[in-house]
This record gives structure tokens, sequence and C-alpha cells, in this order.
């Protein structure tokens, strides 16, 4: 096998659809507890978006697609941010749409977590399905 044929083996390998990836370098997070997503404002949810956050960008550069989909996996903490290391993208239908996400969630988002027995529990959201779509 050339050099190219296993370079290009090992780009395939790392942009294959299906196959989850991590934003930055993951960590390993003890939770309290798991949803599988995260509620609508005003909803009895464990964790719910704070309304004044509408969600990731639409990647100028994709708007051509007009509509894209991402599903995540992330760790917000007690204080409703999502902690650092934590976010993986578990599907995407471009790239482009994963790396919105991603900055949103790292860097944006902010969720109001219900407190368990007075307490506020670091939560893992398993399968949180973001949605893209241009003129909805």
């Amino acid at each position: 096998m050339s050099v190219l044929t296993a370079l290009l083996l090992a780009v395939s390998w790392i942009t294959t659809p299906g196959q989850p990836r991590s934003c930055r370098d993951s960590v390993n997070v003890v939770t309290d507890a798991s949803v599988e997503r995260v509620g609508p404002p005003g909803s009895d949810s464990l964790v719910r978006l704070l309304p004044r956050f509408r969600g990731p960008e639409f990647p100028a550069d994709l708007r051509a697609l007009r509509q894209g989909s991402v599903t995540a996996r992330f760790v917000v903490d007690s204080s409703g941010r999502v902690m650092k290391g934590t976010v993986l993208i578990l599907s995407e239908s471009d790239r482009g749409f994963g790396r919105s996400v991603c900055q949103f969630l790292e860097q944006q988002a902010r969720f109001e977590v219900r407190p368990v027995d007075g307490k506020k529990p670091r939560v893992e959201v398993r399968n949180a399905p973001f949605l893209f779509q241009i003129g909805a």
C-alpha cells in the first residue's frame, strides 16, 4: 500500500459518517443523572435550555444546503454550563453543522438545571438533536 493510499484511508476513517467525534480533547466526568434530551423552556425536564439562547448559528458556507442536523451528547454542570471536553458529536449531516453545535454548546449555551433533593445535579444529555433550516 502506498503512503498516499494509507493517508486517504486514514482521512476517510476520520470523517466517516456515523463515527462519534469529540469537539476537543475529551474528559471523563462522573454525572449525578442523565436525560435523553433537553426539555423546552417551561417544561419540567431536569435540564432546559434558557429561553434567551436560540441555538447554534447556521454556518454561512452551508447556506446552499438549506438544512442540516446534528445529534450531540454532553454534560451540563450544576451552574447550567456545558462542561468543556464533554461534547461528543454522535451524528452530523455535515461537519460544519457539527462545528457550529460544538461552538454553541461550549461557548454560549446556558441551561436551567432542576434541583433534585435540594441540590442541582451534574447531568449527561445523551441524544440532543439540533436541526438547522433556512426559512423555517
